[in-house]
């Protein structure tokens, strides 16, 4: 076997090699854990020109990034208007209108809430006509855990 055999191999295995490891390996990091916490606000009767203000807090057991929510209200009467807020700050805002409404950060965005950090669902109800029944509220957080992301 001349010189450059050997050199034309070893070049050819290392092509293979460089190749198998590039099919082998993939080319972006796995997903990540997606978990999804659920709170719920329960309805009520409601007064003719009264105003009511619901909340409902979750705090997570360790830090997280929060990315997204869904929310809703069932059963018949108004429609609230939801805010999800950390710390006083408004994450996310939606007045009910009964279609799908998942909002979510954009890729690669999120709020870090640290471990013991209220998340709260707020719902405000304001009634102009008779005396009626607010819905009960509901929303699903959607985060990842901050450790490992």
């Amino acid at each position: 076997m001349s010189r450059l055999e050997m050199i034309a191999g070893a070049g050819l295995a290392l092509i293979m090699g460089a190749g198998l490891a590039r099919v082998a390996m993939p080319d972006r990091p796995g997903l990540r854990r997606l978990s999804v916490e659920g709170l719920h606000i329960d309805g009520e009767p409601i007064a003719g020109g009264q105003t009511l203000v619901r909340e409902k807090s979750w705090k997570p057991p360790a830090d997280i990034y929060l990315i997204g929510w869904t929310y809703g209200a069932d059963g018949p009467g108004g429609s609230p208007d939801m805010m999800l807020l950390r710390d006083g700050m408004t994450l996310f805002y939606g007045p009910v209108t009964g279609a799908s409404n998942p909002a979510f950060y954009a890729e690669g965005a999120a709020v870090r809430v640290q471990a013991g950090q209220a998340v709260t669902l707020r719902t405000s109800m304001a009634n102009a006509g008779p005396p009626g029944h607010v819905r009960a509220s509901h929303a699903l957080i959607y985060f990842v855990p901050a450790e490992g992301n």
